[in-house]
């Protein structure tokens, strides 16, 4: 299967930063877009970072099929859904544990829309 994307963000009006971040890895079939959280502190740390630690996740979930899952299993799910979801509740830990490390960043966020294509 062959996939074409396109993928851009834009500051919008509201604010001087742009707290988007977005992943289009074709390779993978994995598309990610995260918009930190507007009003709390570092939200384009956050989206960032979860983009950055999904990507990798599954990057080495694919070279590694014996690599843990975080969080259960649910065997109702596929297995590329449960790798997604298990790379999900690692970004929330990568993202709390650099809140609570640097206070400055204490409470950011970021909201999470992702998809695996696969088959």
């Amino acid at each position: 299967m062959q996939i074409a994307c396109g993928a851009q963000t834009d500051v919008g009006l509201r604010r001087a930063h742009n707290e988007d971040s977005l992943c289009a890895d074709p390779d993978l079939g994995l598309f990610v877009v995260c918009d930190g959280m507007g009003g709390h502190k570092a939200g384009e740390v956050a989206s960032r970072l979860a983009v950055q630690v999904i990507q990798k996740y599954l990057r080495e979930s694919r070279a590694n099929a014996l690599q843990p899952i975080i969080g259960e299993y649910d065997p109702k799910f596929s297995p590329q859904t449960n790798r997604l979801a298990s790379a999900i509740r690692l970004a929330n830990q990568v993202i709390n544990d650099a809140g609570r490390r640097q206070p400055d960043h204490a409470g950011m966020g970021t909201t999470v829309v992702a998809a695996v294509i696969s088959g």
